[in-house]
């Protein structure tokens, strides 16, 4: 018994590898080439040390492309000489192309393959070359995957016109039974401010990086129905699912006087159906908590009806926002994204056995 508890205490990690030894990636990009391969681009995280810069600077970043039948021969398909290292992934880009023909086989990869897992975001790039994504401009940040990760941490808080979904909820929302996906969205945009940060301190990569030809702007959504892309909302239809959703974490909302802003603190959302004739009625409710930030300076907030009047434009411009929304998913994706189904099925079990195909 004392050999086998001292044995605990020399524990170690028989598995370990040394992290000169790994090719660690921080961003994927899916893509299906003509021959009907698979192609998937990494963006390899150069260590210290590495070789490769002038000057003594090491560049941040490799790009390393490799191709197979499948989306597991595609990962293996490494010429860097080292192990890959997935567990610092940050974000999966699949492109519009992959996404439309399907993205089955990759999601039934990343559920079972030891060297995935469910925690990078998962986003469609939008733009006709998405390789140019790597050679965009990224804000303050080097490299692709940080640069997702980063706006992640403060965009929903801001705006919360983007979504940002993980791998882990892409899957779980595939095979939910009454919503359909989303997944985030970046698009490769020219870049007409080339000169931002010319004055900036920083050296001559901080200048290179946001005078790039090309820029990534994250807003807006890519809707799914099952596995396949049938369409995109823009930012402000975004930041309406946002609300349906209960995503929303913080935004500013103009109204169309022009003269007078809310910031909404926080929000709740709630979906009641009913059925009616074999007819489905979804009333959504929303509450909000508001906080006047800039006010139309003819307007007396003192006074109570002037108060009013500014609460009653917000609320109709938030139904206008929340209805163009909902039309666009039902009319045009013809997609359950905001998981009205869910809702159905719940409160109408034995009704919903019958509606859920339609």
């Amino acid at each position: 018994f004392f050999c086998i508890f001292i044995a605990t205490t020399f524990s170690g990690c028989w598995s370990r590898m040394e992290p000169k030894n790994l090719s660690i990636v921080n961003s994927a990009l899916w893509d299906i080439i003509a021959d009907g391969n698979y192609q998937l681009t990494k963006e390899i995280l150069s260590l210290p040390g590495s070789s490769g810069g002038k000057g003594g600077e090491e560049k941040s970043t490799k790009i390393l492309i490799g191709k197979g039948k499948t989306p597991a021969e595609a990962a293996r398909d490494d010429l860097s000489g080292k192990s890959v290292f997935g567990g610092n992934l940050k974000v999966r880009l699949f492109t519009e192309k992959l996404a439309k023909i399907g993205t089955l086989p990759i999601l039934d990869f990343f559920s079972r393959d030891h060297i995935t897992d469910e925690t990078p975001f998962i986003v469609v790039v939008r733009g006709e070359d998405p390789q140019r994504i790597y050679s965009s401009v990224t804000g303050l940040s080097n490299v692709v995957g940080d640069y997702i990760e980063d706006l992640s941490k403060t965009q929903p808080k801001i705006k919360s016109q983007a979504v940002f979904i993980t791998s882990f909820e892409f899957i779980k929302e595939f095979y939910a039974v009454g919503k359909q996906p989303v997944a985030g969205l970046v698009e490769i945009q020219k870049n007409d401010a080339k000169d931002y940060g010319s004055s900036m301190s920083g050296g001559q990569d901080a200048q290179d990086n946001s005078q790039g030809e090309y820029k990534l702007v994250y807003a807006g959504l890519a809707a799914f129905k099952d596995d396949k892309l049938v369409g995109y909302m823009d930012a402000t239809e975004t930041r309406a699912y946002n609300f349906i959703t209960n995503r929303m974490k913080g935004t500013v909302i103009s109204l169309p006087d022009g003269q007078s802003a809310l910031k909404v603190l926080k929000s709740k959302s709630s979906m009641k159906a009913d059925i009616e004739n074999g007819q489905v009625a979804i009333s959504v409710n929303l509450t909000a908590v508001l906080s006047d930030i800039e006010a139309d300076p003819n307007i007396d907030l003192k006074d109570i009806d002037c108060f009013k009047r500014v609460e009653a434009g917000f609320n109709k411009q938030l139904e206008k926002e929340i209805l163009a929304s909902v039309q666009k998913a039902q009319q045009e994706f013809r997609s359950d994204i905001f998981g009205f189904g869910i809702s159905l099925h719940i409160q109408h079990p034995r009704e919903w056995k019958q509606l859920q195909e339609n």
